[in-house]
């Protein structure tokens, strides 16, 4: 079987398809953004605000609540202070909503399926975050 762990169920390989295209579209509309654009901007925030999220959810250590009201607060101060970046924390949202509910598919009779996918929501978002940076700090200058 290919693009999917062997052995997989054809609803995990569906699933794995519909997590990579999500995953694509949310690089392609990165692709032409710079790092201090709104576009970006607003997607870094929001994969921040997941990944503190999730370890507020799920950790006991109050720094992630400091760390989750501290991004939330930056994502205020954009909203009224970055021309653009209502309308792309907007769109940032809906990708990431498709990611997320591309995760929730492959795990649908887990106990663990919430916890799981929100674990793999904030990993592929600080990982699409990262590679962004790297890639866009490593173009070439003409």
């Amino acid at each position: 079987m290919s693009g999917g762990i062997e052995g997989e169920s054809p609803r995990g390989e569906l699933a794995n398809q519909q997590i990579d295209q999500a995953r694509q579209k949310i690089v392609e509309h990165l692709k032409d953004a710079t790092l201090a654009s709104p576009r970006f901007q607003a997607f870094a925030d929001l994969a921040d605000l997941c990944f503190a999220a999730y370890n507020r959810e799920h950790h006991e250590d109050g720094i992630f609540a400091y760390n989750q009201a501290l991004i939330a607060e930056t994502i205020r101060q954009r909203k009224n202070g970055i021309k653009g970046y209502n309308s792309e924390m907007s769109d940032a949202l809906t990708l990431v909503s498709n990611l997320g509910e591309a995760l929730e598919g492959k795990w649908p009779e887990s106990k663990y399926a919430n916890k799981n996918s929100k674990l793999y929501l904030a990993g592929e978002l600080r990982g699409i975050k990262n590679d962004e940076i790297i890639r866009k700090n490593n173009k070439p200058s003409h």
